[in-house]
């Protein structure tokens, strides 16, 4: 027989496994859009370059702001190292299922990185 304790353990157990794979799935997507306006982050003695519009730019500061408002704490700073709309989902992620991103950088956000690392000539 299980008890409250136990069945809120479970729903919890099932909630963050959801988390995880709504996490990874956002962070492995490739249906990025492109723009006029550019990044460019330090990876591993490269360069990640990332395009996006001024709305996918405005939309990622307003969800890491609505995530530090909820979780009354900065967004993980691996989420800097990202495309500006797969940083947005991710926080949107974290907000749906209040649940706070973890503070180490999941191995998934280091292949999304690697996706827009220019080839070597």
């Amino acid at each position: 027989m299980t008890t409250p304790a136990n069945e809120m353990s479970s729903r919890e157990a099932s909630e963050k496994y959801a988390f995880d794979r709504a996490l990874s799935s956002v962070l492995l997507s490739t249906d990025l859009q492109t723009g006029n306006f550019t990044t460019v982050v330090p990876w591993q003695g490269k360069q990640a370059v990332y395009r996006f519009s001024l709305a996918v730019g405005l939309g990622s500061l307003f969800w890491r702001s609505k995530y530090s408002e909820r979780f009354r704490q900065p967004a993980p700073p691996w989420l800097d190292l990202l495309h500006p709309l797969i940083a947005w989902r991710a926080c949107k992620v974290a907000l749906e299922y209040g649940i706070p991103l973890p503070q180490q950088r999941p191995a998934e956000a280091e292949t999304s990185i690697q996706a827009f690392v220019p080839e070597s000539a």
